[in-house]
């Protein structure tokens, strides 16, 4: 799970544990309150007489040749230490971020355009996260608003939406839309695996319905 940089070997030598992962030439970053998990490499190393440091982060160790950290908030550049003995013996460093807008994806349809002919195909969305090493890392849909916006109108339809499908009502509402309208995703929050509730940085997604 955990994509980092690797800055050299301190102290290695072939009986020493190791971070698992191999050198990286980019540092690379992690986000805010997921869980990553670090391999080692014992060799002949004393499981006991190893520890991972990894300040201001939580480590957590779930079994001799695997831990966990967790960040909870944005850092520039911070290092993930193996120690071996009180030594050091090898690093990570690695930028810390708050998790960016996801990509929003309307099911069944392509790009930010809805031709009203396809309004009836509306029905549900999906978020993907391209940044991440694996699909999405454990993190599910919270909450978002929906915004729609038709033309002529003074103020838009807003509606808080629980679950990524949308009730039939809603589904009734939008295959009625003419040219023009829009459709604008924002205040979307998501959960993680530790079901920690977050708020997701960036602008709203909007679709625009065209004939």
């Amino acid at each position: 799970m955990l994509a980092v940089t690797f800055y050299g070997k301190i102290g290695f030598a072939q009986n020493l544990p190791v971070f698992a992962k191999p050198m990286r030439d980019t540092v690379q970053t992690l986000y805010c309150q997921l869980d990553y998990q670090i391999p080692i490499k014992l060799h002949t190393a004393d499981a006991n007489l190893i520890e991972v440091k990894a300040k201001p982060g939580t480590v957590v160790k779930l079994n001799d040749s695997l831990y966990q950290v967790r960040y909870v908030s944005p850092e520039e550049e911070v290092k993930i230490k193996l120690y071996y003995k009180n030594l050091p013996v090898d690093l990570y460093a690695v930028k810390v971020a708050n998790l960016p807008m996801p990509v929003i994806r309307l099911s069944g349809l392509n790009g930010s355009l809805i031709p009203r002919g396809d309004l009836t195909k509306v029905k549900k969305f999906e978020l993907e996260f391209p940044y991440m090493s694996q699909r999405n890392e454990g993190i599910e849909f919270f909450t978002c608003r929906l915004s729609i916006m038709e033309p002529g109108k003074a103020s838009p339809f807003l509606i808080n939406l629980r679950t990524p499908d949308f009730p039939q009502q809603l589904q009734g509402i939008i295959s009625k839309l003419p040219a023009n309208s829009t459709l604008s995703f924002d205040e979307l929050k998501v959960k993680t695996r530790s079901n920690t509730v977050m708020n997701m940085d960036g602008n709203p997604v909007k679709f625009t319905v065209v004939e």
